[in-house]
């Protein structure tokens, strides 16, 4: 199998940008519109960014993490994980949740990992509910941890 290494880095402050842009620009209503994350409107994927910023940092740079208990399936888990942040996040108003966002990103930025590995191979059409195009799976190494798992692994439609 080959694996390529991609230094991605470039690409997310403006992902990061489009994104602060796109958000500020939304209608009231516009955050309560349904997308592709069953459950989640437009408000939730939005939190849910946000919170994958602070747990960015607060990992990389504070060595502060939380994982499943010993036994625990890791999709399972981190589903939940992420439903729960989304759920406390309701609270948070959508301008509010604009301004942290743009405050997340700069942090974001200077811990996000320079290297991920993807590598394609034959897999089911369909994993998780996602589908893309036939035989392809992403994987990727975390830096520090030393592992690849699989996007099944991860709980790639957590992510």
């Amino acid at each position: 199998m080959v694996w390529l290494r991609v230094d991605t880095r470039p690409l997310f402050s403006q992902l990061r940008a489009e994104l602060g842009a796109l958000l500020d620009g939304l209608a009231d209503d516009d955050w309560e519109r349904p997308t592709a994350c069953p459950g989640w409107p437009v408000h939730g994927v939005a939190a849910h960014l946000f919170g994958v910023e602070l747990g960015n940092v607060s990992i990389r740079r504070d060595g502060w993490g939380l994982s499943p208990r010993p036994g625990e399936h890791l999709d399972s888990w981190l589903n939940g994980f992420n439903q729960q942040w989304v759920e406390a996040s309701r609270r948070i108003s959508p301008r509010l949740l604009v301004e942290l966002i743009n405050v997340a990103a700069p942090l974001g930025a200077a811990f996000t990992s320079p290297v991920l590995t993807t590598a394609a191979h034959a897999l089911p059409r369909a994993l998780d509910g996602m589908t893309r195009p036939a035989g392809t799976v992403v994987t990727f190494t975390v830096e520090g941890e030393g592992s690849r798992r699989s996007s099944a692994d991860a709980g790639f439609r957590s992510l």
